[in-house]
């Protein structure tokens, strides 16, 4: 209240790291939040320090899963395939391998399901 600012009153939780639990807990219930849970996802990205595993890159992996499923149904030529290929599903792996980098076994999972669906 001293400083002005007001919590958004939508935010699903809160964060509290260097805090011993009990404090943490004492904290969020002062705030009426729910304590948050590490890895947390912003955008589809995960955040996290550090590497990223596998695992962690699954979203990305079922989300260009999910997209070749919707486009399955379709009569594509190899072109069109192709196009799909290269600028929706390439520009999700691209995003991420920007601001982390991949797992080989992430790679090697994309570009199978890329030449599988080609």
């Amino acid at each position: 209240m001293l400083s002005g600012l007001f919590p958004y009153p939508d935010k699903p939780s809160i964060f509290i790291g260097g805090m011993p639990s009990d404090r943490k807990l004492e904290l969020a219930e002062l705030v009426h939040f729910p304590l948050g849970k590490v890895p947390v996802g912003y955008r589809g990205v995960p955040l996290i320090a550090g590497w990223l595993s596998h695992v962690d890159c699954l979203p990305l992996v079922e989300s260009a899963k999910a997209k070749m499923a919707d486009w399955k149904g379709r009569i594509l030529s190899y072109v069109e395939r192709m196009q799909l290929i290269k600028s929706v599903l390439q520009g999700g792996y691209i995003f991420w391998t920007g601001l982390f980098g991949l797992p080989a076994r992430t790679i090697w999972n994309l570009e199978s399901l890329f030449s599988h669906f080609l």
